[in-house]
């Protein structure tokens, strides 16, 4: 059975009736004239529903006055008969356009605000001050801002780790993750160092000296926020001038890329549940459900999954055969920890 193009609609087509007790003579002459006839349906013996080219209908017409079949018209479908319809209701057209143009002027607006991530933190006071650096309901989207946005927020937030604007459509996303208050605060001087290698994303430094920028790529011991104010800058005079030393206990967010591998194996001459000898897709399937497994187990909480490569090796020379796959799960996570400067000098 043919389906209608995108073509047919656009030369237009029609549903017909035929009616006869030469149905089949009918559909023959109208393949010898060249007419396509598609979705035939028998209703009954002398009697059939098709559809038609617009342009072939007078053929199959006489065809059917010859054969003594009756053909009429049930629907007309297409652009031409749109366009005429359109043309007999101008008001209509006119404001199927500006309904149209409306659409298009509405999406260029931000409607919605919403805010993930925000648990200690209230979702009113994040969106303020996301609406005193201009994201709002009803802004245009051209005039929002993201990195203005994103250090208003850590400006006006002061506890917020990490903040980002995700604009999709009319709606607009806050993104979030809160600083944890440790249980006992802990006032000794120390820096911020990365616990992992990774490529840095975005840096919130509460208090500190930072070290790295986005884009950077750090290695796990890397100093990222110092606790040791540099000379020159406003901190560092204020701390000289009020007579306590030039160091600070670091704070602050360095969220970065990072990479977690797993690795895991299946063996052939291991049974199923149900006893049968396992397949080989049933092999790289354990296998890769193992090294997944082991690197997802690593992954910290907070962090944000991105993506995932899977490699899978099968090694055929052993009996039994066995089957190893490698799993690297790219991750977004917060790749540094506070370490005080007295753990540093030990």
């Amino acid at each position: 059975m043919l389906v209608p193009s995108l073509w047919s609609l656009v030369q237009g087509y029609v549903i017909i009736r035929a009616n006869g007790r030469r149905l089949e003579a009918w559909i023959n002459a109208a393949v010898r004239e060249g007419v396509a006839l598609w979705r035939i349906e028998r209703a009954s013996p002398t009697l059939l529903v098709a559809r038609a080219g617009a342009a072939d209908f007078g053929r199959l017409a006489r065809c059917g006055r010859r054969l003594g079949v009756q053909v009429d018209v049930l629907q007309k479908v297409g652009l031409p008969f749109w366009l005429r319809k359109a043309r007999r209701r101008p008001l209509f057209l006119l404001g199927g356009a500006l309904f149209a143009a409306l659409l298009y002027g509405l999406g260029q607006f931000v409607w919605f605000v919403d805010v993930t991530g925000a648990e200690a933190v209230p979702a009113g006071e994040i969106l303020r001050a996301a609406a005193e650096a201009g994201l709002r309901p009803g802004v245009p989207r051209r005039e929002v801002v993201r990195p203005a946005v994103e250090q208003a927020l850590y400006a006006h937030v002061p506890r917020l780790a990490w903040a980002a604007v995700e604009l999709r459509g009319v709606s607009a996303t806050i993104r979030v993750a809160e600083r944890t208050a440790p249980e006992d605060v802990v006032p000794a001087a120390g820096h911020v160092v990365a616990v992992r290698d990774g490529v840095v994303e975005s840096v919130a430094v509460v208090a500190g000296q930072p070290l790295v920028s986005p884009g950077d790529t750090v290695r796990a011991g890397m100093t990222l926020i110092s606790g040791v104010l540099q000379p020159g800058t406003p901190a560092y005079e204020e701390r000289v001038q009020a007579g306590v030393a030039p160091v600070v206990r670091a704070a602050g967010a360095v969220w970065g890329r990072t990479w977690y591998r797993g690795y895991g194996e299946a063996r052939a001459g291991d049974a199923d549940d149900a006893g049968g000898v396992v397949g080989r897709d049933e092999l790289v399937r354990q296998a890769v459900a193992a090294a997944r497994a082991e690197a997802l187990a690593a992954i910290p909480a907070d962090a944000v999954v991105l993506d995932e490569d899977v490699a899978v090796i099968e090694d055929g020379t052993t009996e039994p055969r066995v089957v190893r796959a490698a799993v690297m799960v790219t991750v977004l996570q917060n790749l540094g920890r506070f370490f005080p400067l007295a753990a540093e000098a030990e």
